[in-house]
């Protein structure tokens, strides 16, 4: 059977990038929503306040990941023969560039507390800014 890269247009299709992507997509997301839930059980626990920045990135991820779920399902037939790429690709490929990008920015913040707890619990201070 052959796999051709890109389908030709006018012909139905669907992109095994994109399953692949929507996969990676969605359980990027149930990690991320794992460890954010953890990380918050945490904060509870230890009596520190979470910030409203790390919820609302965690949002994005969510929602990434849903359009990503719902564009696959609306794009892609599965019954036509399946190419590497497609149109879609492009879309599914952003979406996961903005994953990646907002759990980045929602675990930095919450990287930067942690030494900076640690220094206040190692040292009994907690460093000024000069800002």
């Amino acid at each position: 059977m052959e796999i051709l890269i890109f389908g030709e247009m006018g012909r139905a299709s669907w992109s095994l990038l994109n399953l692949l992507l929507i996969i990676a997509g969605v359980a990027f997301a149930i990690l991320a929503g794992a460890r954010a839930k953890r990380e918050m059980e945490k904060a509870r626990y230890q009596g520190s306040e979470t910030s409203s920045l790390r919820l609302g990135w965690m949002a994005v991820i969510g929602a990434a990941a849903l359009v990503m779920l719902i564009l696959f399902i609306l794009t892609q037939d599965m019954r036509a023969p399946m190419v590497l790429i497609d149109l879609w690709t492009l879309i599914q490929v952003m979406a996961m560039a903005l994953i990646i990008a907002a759990t980045s920015l929602a675990f930095k913040r919450l990287a930067n507390t942690f030494e900076t707890n640690m220094d206040e619990q190692l040292f009994g201070y907690r460093e000024r800014s000069n800002a």
